[in-house]
């Protein structure tokens, strides 16, 4: 069942998102399911949440975008220019 069809179907009070492909090294060895994962479900998944009027819509980020950062917890003003 194909994504849009879902939200065809049902009405949802909150849309989450945890599809993300985590981690760079995978999106090395296989850039199509990153790309798929990551580029084409996030806006699927938030415009269909906007389409049927869904309340809330939750996306958690790869903790990837916070470099190797030994800071914890991670903050969205850490500094992400390093490995």
């Amino acid at each position: 069942m194909m994504m849009e069809d879902l939200f065809e179907k049902g009405h949802f009070d909150a849309v989450i998102n945890l599809a993300a492909q985590a981690g760079v090294r995978y999106s090395l060895k296989n850039p199509h399911a990153y790309v798929q994962s990551n580029l084409v479900g996030l806006p699927i998944c938030s415009k269909a949440a906007a389409t049927t009027a869904s309340s809330h819509f939750v996306y958690a980020s790869s903790s990837s975008v916070y470099g190797a950062n030994t800071k914890i917890p991670f903050s969205t003003h850490d500094p992400v220019n390093t490995r």
